[in-house]
């Protein structure tokens, strides 16, 4: 018991400070949008609403990308070094741009050293263990470069403000014990998608009539993730955000994490119509 208390004491006492988010470029404060705060391998969201601080925690350096007006997709960002409570965050535009290194044989290749120079920003980063990366950046023309074993690749990509981005950088690096696709690649390839849609046509003719995607992914989910389907299900497969709300008696901060869990792993997409914003369940 006196362990439990100790460690309530010791988060207690972690640092949160609040500040206003400041558009670097027209230097208007945004008053809605929705945080995403990257510190290390650790993401939360953040929902900032008028009259509201932003909080956050500086024991780490951070990464906050920022959806305002909770648009789709990342349209600001900053990095903030650990220890740093300023009372004013100037967010750039910018958005999310995720990577990959391949070889000329086209195998992805893990930790090398990616470098990354736009007009306003430059940064080093690596890629992770399947050879992906992904960053913020400013909404500008940027120069990507890779380096393995003494070899460089390069790529140039043009990045929109709230347009989500990839670049693909291409390495001259053979990696030894790589089978090359000989002549007969093709015909095996054409009998791998064969086979495929062999085995998907009978899935497809052994399953039971219904709603196909919306009830197998109903029944691996919990709580809050499981109850939104439902309501979504009953609705005919989407409704307005205001709807579920009433529904469900959900808090708006809970139910708009909770959706954005549940969009980030492709169960449903939120849309704008008319004005209002739409949830409806992936088909």
């Amino acid at each position: 018991m006196r362990w439990v208390l100790l460690l309530l004491v010791l988060v207690a006492a972690m640092p949160s400070y609040g500040a206003t988010l400041v558009d670097g470029s027209s230097g208007e404060e945004i008053s809605v949008a929705v945080v995403t705060v990257v510190s290390g391998s650790e993401t939360t969201d953040v929902l900032v609403m008028p009259g509201q601080e932003f909080e956050f925690s500086s024991r780490k350096q951070i990464v906050l990308l920022v959806r305002s007006n909770f648009s789709e997709s990342y349209t600001h960002y900053a990095q903030l070094p650990a220890g740093s409570t300023p009372k004013t965050i100037i967010v750039h535009p910018g958005t999310l741009l995720i990577g990959q290194v391949r070889t000329t044989q086209d195998n992805l290749l893990a930790h090398v050293p990616v470098s990354i120079s736009c007009p306003s920003y430059a940064a080093q980063i690596e890629t992770d263990d399947v050879g992906m990366f992904r960053i913020a950046l400013p909404a500008d023309e940027c120069l990507l470069a890779a380096e393995a074993k003494g070899s460089i690749g390069s790529t140039t990509v043009a990045l929109e403000q709230g347009v989500p981005a990839s670049a693909t950088i291409i390495v001259d690096y053979e990696i030894s014990g790589v089978v090359v696709p000989s002549r007969s690649f093709p015909l095996l390839l054409i009998l791998t998608i064969l086979f495929g849609l062999a085995v998907a046509g009978f899935i497809l003719w052994r399953w039971p009539s219904g709603d196909f995607t919306a009830e197998r992914v109903k029944n691996v989910l919990k709580g809050k993730e499981a109850t939104i389907v439902d309501a979504l299900i009953a609705r005919g497969g989407k409704a307005t955000l205001s709807h579920l709300r009433s529904d469900l008696r959900i808090p708006r901060t809970s139910l708009l994490r909770t959706l954005h869990g549940l969009e980030q792993r492709n169960v449903l997409i939120k849309r704008e119509e008319h004005g209002k914003v739409i949830i409806a369940l992936l088909k």
